[in-house]
């Protein structure tokens, strides 16, 4: 549940702490299925048979059918209406794509092209638009600098950016480091080895992220969407799962969780609000009771005033050469969690958090686009044209839950017309995602709106 049991060990609580603790992780479980099951999804499905002409996306059709979508999935009237209710001026936006796959089977750079002008559009301005995939060598091989240049958008690579010490997920699984990864080259332990750490670009720059995915088999799970996607990409050691299903199952919901939840504040922030005259409380990354315990073992066993803890872990963390992310764990009567203050300044929310029937607050990820304008259903990795078809069409949702379990059933039914095997291993993680809260696996609970690209 906490990114690093060990950190959690060396804390010792009152006896009442305790008692809060084991209540509150039998409550906080169960609420959490309840309510994940409660909850209802909607998806904007928008259709255009001339959208693509001989597998090729044309980029004026596709902006109109985005603009559509964003008006039905919002109710709004006008598409720079639609885009102020998902992100502000403010936002360091990050375009996550598939760039890996390529121009054709990964995400289409039309696609990308008019999420891109749109957001321009609404008054965005360009230099705060990211698009971004794991490596920037991907990214240039995809197409995208052209639209960077066109635009004036960046490029950012996850692996670029490097990875901080913290948040990370640790899972007893190990395989040799990979080029990139924070600790590859460098004297490792068994527990190093087990780390995938979260990338500095998510952790230090991006405020929210749009989640552009295109509708791709996989030779071993049977679809990628939007959960490993987001996951994967943006966290290190992660080739390790390549070989183990079980792994991956519990890996993707918990990498999907520190992308998508692990807020960041800037230094700037920090000093502001530690101030005598500043409010500490406006730096906590998660709501509470406001009857609440903090404890940063570096300076006390006990627990602090939320100021003091912070000051102490900001003190420990920005000293000279040190490079590790120090947490203060919060403790209250519903949920707990760790806030780690980062050798920058910064503080960032660790996903890995005992969580209840309250929602978690807004989302980094606030909206995922399904790209479905082509369905690459057998042999992504190989770029197989024969193995492609046109779907002409757009999926725009907030659920990427119920985006994914759509895109599995869509390739099952392609490869089944076809008479290819179909695997559907994906589903169990996607299971696993739904209950913690992050979407619905049934598509009974999902509502579809078709929509024509066109007005009539």
């Amino acid at each position: 549940m906490f990114a690093n049991s060990q950190d959690l060990a060396k804390v010792r609580y009152s006896r009442a702490g305790r008692i809060l603790f084991t209540l509150m992780l039998g409550l906080g479980m169960a609420l959490s299925a309840h309510s994940a099951a409660a909850k209802k999804s909607r998806v904007i499905r928008v259709h255009d048979a001339k959208a693509t002409r001989f597998l090729t996306p044309n980029p004026t059709r596709v902006r109109v059918m985005l603009d559509r979508a964003l008006l039905k999935l919002t109710a709004q009237p006008t598409p720079r209406a639609a885009w102020q209710t998902l992100v502000t001026r403010a936002d360091v936006i990050g375009l996550k794509v598939d760039a890996q796959h390529g121009p054709m089977a990964g995400t289409r750079p039309a696609m990308v092209e008019a999420v891109a002008r749109s957001l321009i559009d609404a008054g965005i301005p360009a230099r705060q638009i990211v698009i971004w995939d794991r490596s920037l060598e991907d990214l240039k091989k995809a197409d995208y600098p052209r639209i960077a240049k066109a635009l004036g958008v960046r490029l950012a690579g996850a692996r670029d950016a490097g990875y901080e010490s913290h948040p990370n997920f640790d899972v007893t699984l190990t395989h040799p480091l990979q080029p990139g990864d924070r600790h590859f080259g460098k004297p490792e332990n068994a527990q190093q080895e087990r780390l995938s750490h979260l990338s500095k670009l998510l952790t230090r720059e991006l405020t929210c992220i749009i989640n552009l995915h295109p509708l791709i088999a996989h030779p071993v799970t049977g679809s990628r969407g939007h959960l490993d996607a987001l996951g994967l990409d943006c966290a290190d050691n992660t080739s390790r799962f390549g070989k183990s299903p079980h792994h991956l199952r519990l890996a993707v919901p918990n990498f999907y969780l520190m992308a998508a939840y692990s807020h960041t504040l800037p230094p700037t922030r920090i000093l502001t609000e530690l101030k005598p005259n500043g409010s500490s409380r406006a730096l906590l990354l998660q709501p509470t009771s406001g009857k609440e315990f903090f404890y940063f073992n570096k300076t006390s066993d006990d627990a602090l005033p939320l100021a003091r803890a912070l000051r102490d872990a900001l003190k420990v963390a920005t000293a000279k050469g040190n490079t590790e992310a120090h947490a203060v764990l919060v403790l209250d009567e519903t949920t707990a969690w760790r806030q780690h203050l980062l050798p920058n300044g910064g503080t960032v929310l660790g996903a890995h958090q005992l969580r209840t029937d309250r929602a978690l607050p807004a989302p980094r990820v606030r909206l995922c686009i399904t790209d479905a304008l082509l369905c690459q259903f057998h042999l992504a990795d190989t770029r197989r044209a024969d193995y492609a078809t046109t779907l002409n069409e757009l999926w725009l949702s907030t659920d990427p839950v119920a985006l994914d379990m759509m895109a599995a059933e869509r390739i099952a039914k392609l490869r089944q017309f076809v008479k290819l095997s179909t695997r559907a291993e994906a589903n169990e993680m996607r299971r696993a995602a739904g209950r913690m809260g992050m979407g619905v696996t049934r598509l009974e609970d999902v509502e579809i709106i078709d929509l024509p690209a066109r007005r009539k």
